[in-house]
């Protein structure tokens, strides 16, 4: 983590110090710099970067590592013993598939009602069988594959409810999945994981 931090901090340093000779001798740079506001945008992204890689590695640790965050308490509560449960490979996979096939079919429903649903001041109506059911599947296994043309098709509530929602949660899945592959080789001879919707914590499906 501290050479991560070093070689951050390099570059932060060296893009400032372009900058402010750009600053001070303007002339010297003419016709071969950039806009100023493209430097400073570089540099505030590079800054970002450096201050937020060690609390997302540690958050990440922690995630991996299997301790409650805040905020999770409840949500391990609510689903009892399962959340500690240890599955074999046949029940996590069984348990993700269905979870996506149930985020297929609500998705495909609020595409072919959006005509009776809020949010929808233009008066859309539900959208086309085929590409309802294309639009759901892509969104849902992080595809994403837009086969329509925006607001001129979906509404605000099938974008928001619908589309939004599952960038989200297939973005989630697909950390769990990736958890759990590390934790069965890691841990070869035992469980595979726990409950793929306890494993990754806020950002869990559930």
């Amino acid at each position: 983590m501290s050479f991560d931090l070093s070689a951050g901090a390099i570059i932060a340093a060296v893009i400032l110090a372009y900058l402010l000779a750009v600053l001070a001798r303007p002339e010297r740079f003419e016709g071969r710099t950039m806009i100023l506001s493209g430097w400073i945008l570089i540099l505030i992204f590079t800054a970002l970067i450096v201050a937020l890689a060690k609390p997302a590695g540690a958050w990440l640790h922690r995630l991996y590592d299997d301790h409650a965050l805040p905020g999770e308490g409840w949500l391990r509560r609510l689903a009892g013993d399962q959340a500690v449960t240890e599955q074999g490979w046949v029940g996590y996979a069984v348990a993700v598939l269905v979870f996506n096939i149930a985020g297929i079919g609500l998705l495909f429903a609020i595409l072919k009602l959006q005509g009776i649903l809020p949010l929808n001041p233009q008066g859309l109506a539900g959208v086309d069988s085929w590409l309802a059911f294309n639009t759901a599947v892509s969104f849902v296994t992080n595809t994403n594959w837009q086969n329509y043309g925006g607001e001129t098709t979906l509404s605000h509530f099938s974008q928001m409810a619908g589309l939004t929602v599952q960038n989200f949660l297939s973005a989630a899945t697909g950390i769990a999945v990736a958890f759990a592959f590390i934790r069965g080789f890691a841990r070869q001879g035992m469980g595979l994981a726990r409950q793929p919707w306890a494993i990754s914590g806020p950002m869990s499906p559930a």
